[in-house]
């Protein structure tokens, strides 16, 4: 058997570095960050705990590395909308985040359970901002476009929406997330 090749050793680190992130979403989502181990997630993951601190150097970095993963896929989310009119952005927005939270429970437990523990924030507090800054100057920019009175306030006003159906959707079992979306697509007219 001849040696692995260089691109077969790097396509197994990413397997392995994934498999480690996803994992720690898994058990963070579930846990809670501050009940989760570096040992549990190893367990988890079916890999050494020494395996883990190769790839990271800390609970802390796994945690900013998969911030950053999340912010790096809400930011493909947003660059996708904008190719579209308002109207199409602001559709796509609604329906994307509605399934997101219906495919990724676990990541929006976690993303929730972030909100709630101002220890854990004060590591990722610049991510948090830039993230928020990037979401609401885009929600912002769409509601300008559509000639609402208030831009910025109705960005907030959908972004509370949209919270409102994830906590309700984590929280209660028969919740009517569908019929949810329904309206605030038909409250702006979509």
């Amino acid at each position: 058997m001849s040696p692995r090749s260089k691109e077969e050793n790097l396509k197994i680190q990413q397997q392995t570095r994934q498999n480690i992130l996803f994992t720690a979403l898994q058990a963070f989502g579930e846990k809670g960050y501050a009940n989760t181990t570096v040992s549990y997630i190893a367990k988890e993951a079916g890999i050494s705990k020494g395996l883990i601190y190769h790839y990271f150097e800390s609970k802390e970095e796994i945690l900013k590395s998969l911030f950053h993963f999340l912010v790096e896929m809400s930011k493909g989310i947003m660059n996708d909308a904008q190719e579209k009119a308002p109207q199409e952005q602001l559709k796509q927005i609604i329906t994307g985040s509605v399934a997101f939270v219906k495919t990724q429970t676990n990541t929006v437990r976690f993303m929730t359970s972030l909100a709630v523990q101002p220890a854990v924030i004060a590591d990722i507090e610049d991510l948090l901002e830039t993230q928020k800054e990037l979401l609401m100057t885009a929600m912002k920019n769409i509601f300008e476009a559509l000639a609402y009175e208030q831009p910025e306030l109705e960005a907030y006003h959908i972004g509370a929406f949209l919270d409102g159906i994830s906590l309700g959707y984590m929280a209660t079992k028969d919740y009517p997330i569908d019929q949810l979306e329904q309206k605030i697509l038909k409250h702006y007219k979509l």
